[in-house]
């Protein structure tokens, strides 16, 4: 028997944090408020508020056409939504994901996803050079083997003629500038000609795997990502470790000269600033006739949102003049990094590890305990991982205590999660099939997590 919350209350509360203290918790083995296997052949399922959608927004619909498939052989019986990474060009992966409305969450969150990796799986690991020299075929071409001064190789993955540029695929994000940098010199093994490096950089390089928000996705909420990444202590081809980093939006505050009383002023109004630049309320401080807004335009314009400006509540038609503009402090977490975790004997942790992973079925649970306050450090994010097809023990691949999940305390809760996404640099050249299957969501855990790990 699985815990429901009536939809009723979940509407007047929006926070499973106040129903814990009230309902008692989930029956021993039912942790879960959210199940769906794609059984139904689709993304159709509902439950206690959480749903399948279509948006980034604060106003999600729910989506049915995602596309749902039979996973490949071996995994007879099995649905699951597919995911195609697109293999394009070096700067963008064009990605695929899939979006769970969550209806607002403040207690921890408890998340278990399975995916079926590719059997042809591949992470690349790019690194852009600048060459003194057109790269010009047939001389040059995709495939060379290529030399830095280190003696260190990797593969060409791409050509620009016309830029002089050439894109490599290293084999381990150990070989960074010190062998391919500025003033280095490239040598093509393959073409046995050589040139001049005068620049190096490397694009964005991760492959998304779990990402919970706050409000709307990108610069205009929280977000925690979980993603899949060769980072620069990767010592194995192809492998991803776990990176998990958080990101803020820019939130501003605005005193102004009348106490913002409700409902004149309210958290979700938007204003307009003294031009025509629009704002988001984020909270209200009446003692201090304060207001914090998601600034999406122009954050620090006098013109706008300067002192002696008057700003107008588009919602309920209430004006102010702004007393100030402390657009130095920002309500926002910032971007933070935390990289992958080392076993006990030394080794590392990988959340993909295409040697013992690809073509099979592997089950991920992701814990995500927020901070008590923006800027506390009590946050945790803890991901276990399990070979499904092989049978394997849970291991836990990730573990911090640290910032990185402040998430911003005015907002009821976490609005939704993002299974794959961007990938950027990430991924292969052909287009890659992943397979989104068996998703629990709960908010305690389940009961084959090892207790030492919690």
């Amino acid at each position: 028997m699985v815990w429901v919350i009536p939809d009723a209350k979940l509407e007047a509360n929006r926070s499973i944090t106040g129903l814990l203290a009230a309902e008692a918790p989930p029956p021993s083995g039912d942790w879960w408020l959210f199940h769906d296997d794609f059984s139904s052949g689709d993304s159709s399922h509902a439950e206690n508020g959480i749903y399948w959608a279509n948006g980034n927004g604060v106003a999600a619909s729910q989506k049915t056409d995602y596309v749902v498939e039979a996973l490949p052989a071996p995994h007879a019986g099995l649905n699951g939504i597919k995911l195609t990474q697109q293999g394009t060009n070096y700067t963008n992966g064009s990605p695929q994901q899939a979006n769970l409305w969550l209806s607002g969450f403040r207690a921890p969150l408890w998340v278990r996803w399975s995916v079926r990796i590719p059997s042809d799986y591949y992470h690349r690991n790019l690194a852009v050079l600048i060459i003194d020299a057109a790269p010009s075929a047939p001389d040059w071409n995709i495939g060379d083997t290529v030399q830095g001064d280190a003696g260190t190789t990797a593969t060409i993955y791409h050509i620009d003629e016309g830029a002089n540029r050439v894109v490599i695929d290293r084999p381990s994000a150990l070989y960074s500038s010190a062998d391919f940098g500025s003033g280095h010199t490239l040598q093509n093994l393959t073409a046995a000609q050589s040139a001049g490096i005068t620049s190096y950089s490397t694009p964005g390089n991760n492959h998304k795997w779990l990402t919970a928000w706050e409000r709307e996705y990108s610069q205009h909420g929280f977000g925690l990502e979980v993603n899949a990444d060769p980072y620069q202590d990767n010592p194995v081809a192809g492998t991803s470790i776990v990176k998990c980093h958080q990101t803020g939006g820019s939130y501003r505050s605005i005193t102004l000269d009348i106490a913002p009383d409700a409902p004149d002023w309210n958290t979700g109004d938007t204003i307009q600033g003294g031009v025509d630049a629009t704002a988001f309320v984020r909270y209200v401080d009446t003692e201090t006739s304060t207001i914090w807004v998601d600034v999406m335009q122009s954050p620090t314009d006098a013109a706008e949102w300067g002192a002696g400006v008057t700003i107008t509540n588009l919602d309920t038609a209430a004006t102010a003049d702004v007393v100030s503009n402390n657009a130095a402090a920002q309500y926002a977490g910032a971007n933070t990094d935390q990289s992958h975790r080392n076993n006990s004997d030394g080794s590392f942790a990988y959340l993909i590890d295409p040697s013992t992973d690809a073509g099979r079925l592997i089950e991920y649970s992701a814990y995500i305990q927020e901070a008590s306050a923006l800027g506390a450090s009590d946050g945790v994010v803890k991901v276990w991982k399990k070979n499904v097809t092989d049978g394997g023990a849970i291991e836990l691949v990730y573990s911090n205590d640290t910032q990185i999940v402040s998430f911003d305390p005015q907002w009821p809760g976490m609005t939704s999660i993002y299974f794959g996404g961007a990938k950027n640099g990430g991924g292969a050249k052909v287009d890659q099939d992943y397979y989104l299957t068996e998703v629990y969501v709960g908010v305690q855990a389940p009961s084959d997590i090892p207790p030492g790990d919690l």
